[in-house]
C-alpha cells in the first residue's frame, strides 16, 4: 500500500523539498527518474506538483505535454487508497529535463509556492481520503490526458489544476482540492472550447 500521506509536515517542507533539486548533481541534466528519486518517500505528488508547474510555464521546443501528461495518469494512480505507489515507466523516467530549464522553473516557482503553503492547512479531511481521494486521483488523470492532447496553449488550466490537487493532498487540505476540482472542471471546458476554435480555423468552417 501507498504510505499515508504525511499531515504533520512543516509548511515549507513542499517548497523547501523542491528547491533541493538545485543541488542535485549540478551542471547536468536530471532525468525524471532521478528527479522523483530526489523527491524521496512523497515522491509521487511531489513530481507531479513538479510536473505541472512545468507544464504552466512556456518551454518552446520541450514535449512537455504528451510527456508530462502521461506521466501524471501514472502518478496519479498511486493516489487512489489502496493502490501501490506508481513507478514511472521506463521511457517517460529517462526523459532528460534540461538544467536551465529545471533551474529557471524553481527560481520562479519555489518562492511562489512558500507564499501559497501558508495558506493551506488540514480541512475538510473527507475530500483527502477515501473517495473524495478517488475522486482526486481520477480528476488527476483527466487533466493528466488534457494536458497530452496537441491543442495550443491548452496546458495552463490542466497543470494548474493538478498542481492545486496536489498541493491539497500533500497538506490534507480538502479545500484546496475541491477548487483544484473546480479548476479542473473549467480547464476541460476551455480547452473543448480551444479543440472546436481550432478545428473551425483549420476547415474553414
Amino acid at each position: 500500500m501507498a504510505p499515508p500521506l504525511d499531515r504533520t509536515v512543516h509548511p515549507r517542507s513542499l517548497a523547501l523539498s523542491l528547491a533541493r533539486l538545485r543541488r542535485r548533481a549540478p551542471g547536468h541534466d536530471l532525468t525524471l527518474a532521478e528527479i522523483a528519486a530526489a523527491l524521496g518517500d512523497r515522491s509521487g505528488l511531489l513530481l507531479t506538483l513538479f510536473l505541472s508547474v512545468i507544464a504552466m510555464l512556456p518551454s518552446p521546443g520541450l514535449p512537455i505535454g504528451v510527456i508530462f501528461g502521461s506521466a501524471v495518469i501514472v502518478l496519479a494512480i498511486g493516489v487512489i487508497p489502496g493502490r501501490n505507489a506508481m513507478a514511472l515507466p521506463r521511457r517517460i523516467g529517462a526523459w532528460k529535463l534540461p538544467r536551465g530549464v529545471l533551474n529557471g522553473v524553481l527560481r520562479r516557482a519555489v518562492p511562489t509556492l512558500r507564499r501559497v503553503e501558508r495558506r493551506l492547512r488540514p480541512r475538510a479531511r473527507w475530500a483527502v481520503s477515501g473517495a473524495g481521494a478517488v475522486a482526486a486521483a481520477v480528476m488527476m488523470m483527466i487533466q493528466g490526458l488534457l494536458l497530452a492532447l496537441p491543442i495550443p496553449f491548452g496546458n495552463a488550466a490542466p497543470g494548474l489544476a493538478i498542481a492545486t490537487l496536489a498541493l491539497g493532498l500533500l497538506t490534507g487540505d480538502g479545500l484546496g482540492v475541491l477548487a483544484g476540482h473546480a479548476i479542473g472542471l473549467m480547464a476541460a471546458g476551455m480547452l473543448v472550447v480551444l479543440g472546436v476554435g481550432g478545428y473551425v480555423v483549420i476547415s474553414g468552417v
